[in-house]
This record gives structure tokens, sequence and C-alpha cells, in this order.
């Protein structure tokens, strides 16, 4: 009896869907609750995954070696920040990769036990949801940058789901077309309503490159023309006023913030020991020296505590050996995933890999200039992305989950 409870209780802890129930629960609370409670999901998704990995069929050995790799790429990033700058280094930051590694897996793990129809109409439901949550808090409620606390947080929601919500589209039938359409379009007011110009540029030179260099030669020219309408009405009515933030950006392009705080960025950099520039100074170092670097600028820039520059960010806390670790990875990943797009055959698969290749492109560009790098608002939505682009070029993922959206 106590053998049947125990094998009845395993079961019970192996189901899929509580892996399903706990990273949903990381998407929600992250982009919806505005954090509140994400740290909770992603250890029961630690949870879960530990249960899968030892009692369920997700073992070690049939682990992908891209996951490895990436595994192994951050852990030599913590190591050599405790090895060589442990009183400098941010446990907070440290943990945050950990979670990220964590939310990188359990989207694998989900994978590998197949996904179903109304496990993709759940995500489907999670993103319409999220973005009509964030407009009504927009619209209905005054809240100029929805749940969040800043227009660029709400701008990287907002560019993120687009493509999503452009895959749903394409392939659902006539009645969802219309909801995805209309859902859609609101995103595109959340995103040009942030005024976040890096937002709007990342996203459109990602889908650019995307369109250009991976699209059909009969799509290609249709979505080019279709984003030269979008433009120009934006152009002619100044929709939200982005046309006049752009133009005020093109006449005064040397005034921009940035390139100063790109110059006391360098300027921080050049002051560094030779150590420091092979090891780095530890993760979290950066923010209490940038301070001193801005102060040259006068008291408005006191409180940027980073350069907006992932370059620099990376080189100071990781130096030339972590910047090679991340920006090999980083490459590698965007290497193979083009060449993946390029060469499907399967329709519906090559829109999704084009519109999470949107996405990555999109994160790495818009939070390159926005955010910090190991920040959550930078790991956490890039650790959902990552995720679907190495769990995508997984076979299983291929050729049993994804198909049956078509």
């Amino acid at each position: 009896m106590r053998y049947l409870n125990t094998n009845a209780i395993k079961q019970v802890l192996l189901n899929k869907y509580w892996l399903v129930l706990s990273i949903s629960g990381v998407f929600f609370t992250y982009f919806i609750l505005n954090e509140m409670g994400t740290g909770v999901f992603i250890g029961t998704s630690a949870f879960f995954l530990l249960i899968q990995t030892i009692f369920g069929k997700y073992r070690i050995k049939t682990i992908p070696f891209t996951y490895l790799a990436l595994g192994t790429i951050v852990f030599l990033i913590i190591a050599l920040s405790f090895l060589f700058s442990f009183e400098n280094t941010d446990m907070t930051r440290a943990s945050r990769l950990i979670k990220f590694l964590i939310i990188v897996f359990t989207i694998h793990c989900i994978s590998r036990l197949s996904i179903e129809v109304h496990i993709v109409r759940i995500i489907q439901s999670f993103l319409s949801l999220s973005i009509l949550w964030e407009f009504v808090a927009c619209i209905l409620y005054r809240m100029p940058y929805g749940t969040f606390s800043n227009p660029h947080y709400l701008a990287n929601f907002a560019a993120l789901a687009l493509p999503g919500m452009f895959y749903f589209f394409w392939v659902s039938d006539k009645v969802y077309k219309v909801i995805f359409f209309i859902v859609g379009l609101l995103d595109v007011h959340l995103l040009l309503l942030s005024s976040s110009r890096p937002a709007i540029m990342a996203l459109f030179l990602s889908t650019m490159f995307v369109i250009l260099f991976c699209a059909h030669r009969r799509y290609k020219w249709l979505c080019t023309f279709i984003i030269f309408i979008l433009l120009l009405t934006i152009f002619l009515t100044d929709y939200m006023g982005v046309y006049s933030r752009f133009k005020d950006l093109a006449i005064n392009f040397k005034e921009e913030e940035r390139w100063q705080l790109w110059e006391a960025g360098w300027k921080m950099l050049s002051d560094n020991s030779t150590a420091a520039w092979i090891f780095g100074n530890g993760l979290g170092s950066i923010s209490p020296s940038f301070k001193k670097y801005v102060s040259v600028f006068g008291y408005k820039w006191s409180l940027l505590t980073f350069p907006h520059l992932h370059i620099f960010e990376i080189l100071y806390e990781n130096g030339v050996v972590g910047a090679i670790l991340i920006f090999s990875g980083i490459s590698a990943l965007l290497y193979f995933f083009i060449k993946f797009v390029r060469k499907a055959t399967n329709g519906a698969r090559r829109v999704l890999a084009g519109c999470i290749l949107v996405m990555f492109l999109t994160s790495l560009f818009h939070t390159n200039m926005t955010f910090q790098f190991y920040s959550k608002y930078t790991l956490y939505p890039l650790a959902f992305i990552i995720g679907c682009v190495l769990a995508i070029y997984d076979q299983n993922f291929i050729d049993y989950g994804w198909s049956n959206t078509q």
C-alpha cells in the first residue's frame, strides 16, 4: 500500500502540466504583475524540473550539447566572478543567471514531454490577455506605462509580443485571425504609446533583417510593402508623436545622452587594471563605479548607473574572457538559428522560427541600449526567447510539438 501511494504521488508530480503552470506563472507575474511573485514561480519550475530529471524521462545524458554549452558559459561567468572578484560580486545577479537557466531548461523539458494543441492555446491566451491587460491599464486606468514603472519596460513587452501575435495570426483559422489581428493592433498602439525609440527601432530593424535575408521571395516584397505603408502612415499622421521624436533624434543626434554615457563608459574601462581587463571586476561592480564617472556631466546623470551599452558593461564586469564567452554564445545561436530559418521547408515552422528570430534580435538590440545586461529586464525575456530558440532546434520539438498548431 505504501508503495502504491508513493508511486501515485510520483506520477502526480511528474505530470507535465506542473511545469506548464509554473512557467506560465513566471510569464504572468513578470509581464503582468511587474515581477510580484516571479521568484516563487521560478523556484517552483526548478522543483518540478528536478523531479522530471530524477524520476522522469528528462535525463541529463539526453540533453543536447547546445544546452550543456549554455550552462557551461553561465557557470564559467559566475565562477570567474567568484574566483577573481568575490568581494565585488553581487549575489543577486549571480542567482539571476541561475534563474535564467531554469527558465531555459524548463521550456526544453516541456518540449520533450510534447506540446498538445490545448497547451498552445494556453500560450496564445496568456499572450493575448497580457496585451489586453496592459492596454486597459494604459487607456482606462490612465497608467502611463501600464503596469510597468518605465516606458522602456512597456516597450520591451510590446515589441517582443508583436512577433508572437503575428505568428498566431498566421497559423490560425479565420475567427481566431480576427482576434489576433485586433489584439496585435492594440499591441502596436502600446509600443508607439511608449515612445521608446530604441524599442521601435529594434523591432523595425530586426523585422527587416528577417524579411530580407530569411523570407521567401513572394513574401519578402509583400511584407516590405506592408511595413512601408505602416511607416508612411506614421509619418503622415505623426501617430502618438513617434515621427516627431525620431525627427528630433536626427536633428540632435550628437547631443543624445547616450553619447555622453558611452564616453563615460569608455573612460571607466580605460582606467581598468590589466587583471580587470582580462577577468573583470565582478558581477554587479559597474553601478558604483559608473556613478563616479557620470558625475563629470552634472547632477542629472548621477541617477544613471550603467553606460547603456552591453559591451562596456560586460567588459567591465567579466573582462575579455567573459566577453568572449558571452558573445561567442550569442553569435553561435544567431548563426545556427538564421541557418535553420533559411532552410526550413514547412511554412508554419518557418514563420514560427522567423518570428522568434525577430524577438531575439529585437531583445538584443533594445536591451543593449536601455537595460543592464544582468538585469531581470534583459535576462528573463531573453531566457524565454533562447528557451524557444533551442527547443525549436531540438528535433523532438520540431517534429511533434509545434506542428500541431498548423
